[in-house]
């Protein structure tokens, strides 16, 4: 019965592999798990924009520490919500790869993604992480104006079908 039920998140990867430890210490492996996920992308973000390390480490503590993810830790919203960095970088990768093969690793991470916080337990945040991720594709895509319209659209569209192969991956 429980898989019917979106909020037990049945097949949430992290709750999939606290399944192997003791009951008392899956609370806190769940949340050590989601807040090192909200940090670590966070950080790669920034490295990818080629801010520096320190600053990479101020962003990624600030947005794990941030009074959404910590204060609603123990229900399923950050089960989705920590995975809006990792969205992000995923398009921006995408967006701005130099050639096919690193376009296909970003669109397979944007589509990992996706189906990860899919099954996360909660939906409106997923909505609202893939809005968010939709507007900056949006806005980044227009900022790059040394590429021609065709291409962009291009881009765009393979973040559109990332999204939706994500979608049927959860």
């Amino acid at each position: 019965p429980l898989v019917a039920t979106m909020q037990a998140a049945v097949f949430y990867p992290i709750n999939v592999v606290t399944l192997a430890l003791r009951f008392e210490t899956t609370f806190a492996f769940s949340a050590l798990l989601r807040l090192w996920i909200a940090g670590f992308f966070t950080y790669l973000l920034l490295r990818r924009y080629r801010a520096g390390r320190a600053a990479g480490l101020v962003a990624g503590t600030s947005f794990m520490l941030s009074g959404f993810v910590v204060g609603w830790l123990g229900h399923p919203h950050t089960n989705v919500a920590v995975w809006l960095p990792a969205l992000i970088l995923s398009v921006e990768g995408l967006l701005t790869s130099q050639n096919r093969s690193s376009a296909t690793r970003w669109w397979a991470l944007l589509a990992v993604v996706t189906g990860v916080q899919f099954l996360g337990g909660h939906i409106e945040p997923s909505r609202d992480i893939l809005l968010a991720a939709g507007a900056y594709a949006v806005v980044r895509s227009l900022q790059r104006g040394e590429d021609p319209v065709w291409k962009r659209l291009r881009r765009l569209a393979a973040a559109g079908a990332g999204v939706a192969a994500g979608a049927l991956l959860a």
